[in-house]
């Protein structure tokens, strides 16, 4: 009695399920779909069946898709294996419950009785083979330890351990029932090949995009589900498999296409150089049951300094020591308060060497002359690249500040209204700022050869003039360390000392958005709320 009632009882499941199914597909798509899908650590033990899924709604083009990565995946799924997709406060779990929505809305061509016959036999055969060889070498006396580190990356000890062991001992039950765990390891490498040849022979014999005709099946999904994770991960157990398929063009070609016509890559990863269980790339919310934490730890750690223990070493910069390219500069003045040296956002240099200015483009390592002011008795003082890398601002020891054209290699304009040297320049668009040993910056239109600004304030000459990212700050220095941050709307400036411990003022590397001024390697933040400026080391 207690067997019949339990048969009574999966019937009246399934058909709910298949009630289930039959309203969700006459109901419209809603705003969000969700595809529930394990932790990137796990992905690798459900790889296959999340990623055909992922390929079934991607070439459907179901609107508004989702993907959340959450640790009780399979246990949301009512079969125990994810990934699990929710519409309209309904939820289907697994590949063929949504497989039979997405037919039943008509988003996917059904075929007749003997092409379904053969798409059913194309299923089994990467389901049940193919998957089966996939868990065969991740769990395998020649496996590494995959499997193990995805439980115990997620749970804490010993919880980890104890679902790696049970998890083990379910896969290897069902090998054993597929006739796939008594194989040796060659002789699951020989079924593998077999499998996989046979499969890009008739690829090749029908020279289509898919394995039945032109349409695509949800045999399609299942084979480009199992043979992602082998080609584009670096799972050690896949290896052998990668170079068996690696030899099968028109497979590997199979995927590839398959792979853009689903638009795929905005999910998931080129990891073909990451680290092996990165197969999703997305946006994912993690809820606060998402830590790596339980209340049954024994671990004194909190949370955070767990995450903090098991995040990887940021590795530290290579700094050459040899220069990438020595150029010889002559002439070039000795003197700390010149600023001769400046890059353009075309990657070209800018030097300026007595009365001359030199360009070497380091694309071509070509290097031209861009204009000559021995005619006119005249030394450079500074150099300075517009945004868009096409001019370059020239001030010069007689005060004055000329415009030059990269391109042409002419004078466009000049200004002399400085009544001695201009050691720096400043671009922000199309205006130019200069500053001098007479202590003031001035703001010129190149558009209209107009003087448009005098600012005032320091006492000393000004050495240095820089931009803050979103341009609306001006840094200005003079000789004796203080430092002048000027908006662009507002006349009065803000002024700081950072010390006179050196006679020579350090030049300061940028302005950011932050509104955080780097000076000699030392952050100092700007206040612009408060008078007398603020700042902080």
């Amino acid at each position: 009695m207690a067997e019949i009632g339990d048969h009574i009882h999966s019937i009246i499941d399934n058909n709910s399920k298949n009630v289930n199914i039959e309203v969700a597909a006459r109901e419209p798509w809603p705003a969000n779909v969700y595809l529930y899908v394990p932790l990137k650590e796990q992905m690798v033990l459900w790889a296959p069946d999340c990623l055909a899924t992922l390929c079934l709604l991607r070439k459907v083009r179901v609107p508004s898709l989702t993907i959340e990565h959450v640790r009780n995946a399979a246990e949301m799924s009512n079969y125990g294996i994810p990934p699990v997709l929710t519409l309209n406060n309904r939820a289907f779990s697994e590949f063929d419950e949504i497989n039979n929505l997405i037919e039943l809305k008509g988003l996917l061509v059904t075929n007749n009785d003997r092409q379904n016959s053969s798409v059913d036999s194309y299923t089994i055969l990467c389901t049940e083979t193919l998957g089966a060889l996939m868990k065969y070498f991740l769990l395998c006396e020649k496996a590494g330890t995959t499997v193990y580190q995805s439980f115990t990356s997620v749970y804490p000890w010993p919880l980890g351990l104890i679902l790696y062991f049970i998890y083990r001992k379910q896969m290897i039950k069902t090998l054993q029932v597929k006739e796939i765990w008594s194989l040796t390891y060659e002789q699951a490498l020989i079924k593998f090949e077999t499998t996989v040849k046979a499969l890009s022979n008739k690829i090749q014999q029908d020279n289509s995009n898919y394995l039945l005709g032109d349409n695509f099946t949800k045999a399609d999904a299942h084979l480009y589900g199992h043979l992602y994770p082998i080609l584009h991960t670096k799972v050690v157990e896949y290896e052998n498999l990668r170079n068996i398929l690696n030899k099968l063009k028109p497979l590997v070609d199979y995927v590839n296409n398959l792979e853009k016509d689903i638009l795929v890559f905005d999910m998931i990863p080129s990891i073909r150089t990451r680290d092996l269980n990165t197969i999703f790339r997305c946006s994912a919310r993690r809820n606060a049951d998402d830590l790596h934490y339980s209340p049954y730890s024994l671990s004194s750690l909190s949370p955070a300094s767990i995450r903090l223990l098991r995040s990887p070493r940021k590795q530290l910069r290579k700094i050459p020591k040899t220069p990438l390219k020595v150029l010889d500069a002559p002439e070039l003045q000795d003197d700390i308060y010149l600023n001769l040296v400046n890059w353009s956002s075309t990657n070209i240099l800018a030097v300026g060497l007595n009365a001359s200015v030199y360009l070497w483009n380091a694309n071509t390592n070509n290097i031209t002359r861009l204009c000559d002011l021995q005619t006119e008795s005249d030394t450079v003082t500074s150099v300075a690249w517009s945004d868009r890398g096409q001019y370059v601002a020239v001030g010069t020891h007689k005060s004055i500040v000329q415009i030059w054209d990269a391109t042409t290699n002419r004078k466009t304009a000049s200004f002399p209204r400085h009544t001695a040297r201009v050691d720096a320049l400043a671009w922000n668009d199309q205006c130019i700022y200069s500053s001098s040993l007479d202590r003031f910056i001035l703001q010129n239109d190149t558009r209209s050869n107009k003087q448009e600004r005098k600012l005032a304030g320091h006492r000393q000459e000004v050495c240095r003039l820089k931009w803050s990212l979103d341009r609306h700050l001006l840094a200005s220095e003079r000789i004796q360390k203080e430092h002048r941050v000027q908006r662009t709307g507002v006349v009065p400036s803000y002024a700081f000392d950072i010390g006179q411990q050196r006679a020579a003022a350090p030049p300061f590397t940028d302005v950011t958005e932050q509104e955080i001024l780097i000076i000699d390697g030392v952050k100092y933040k700007i206040n612009t709320q408060r008078i007398p400026l603020l700042l902080a080391h």
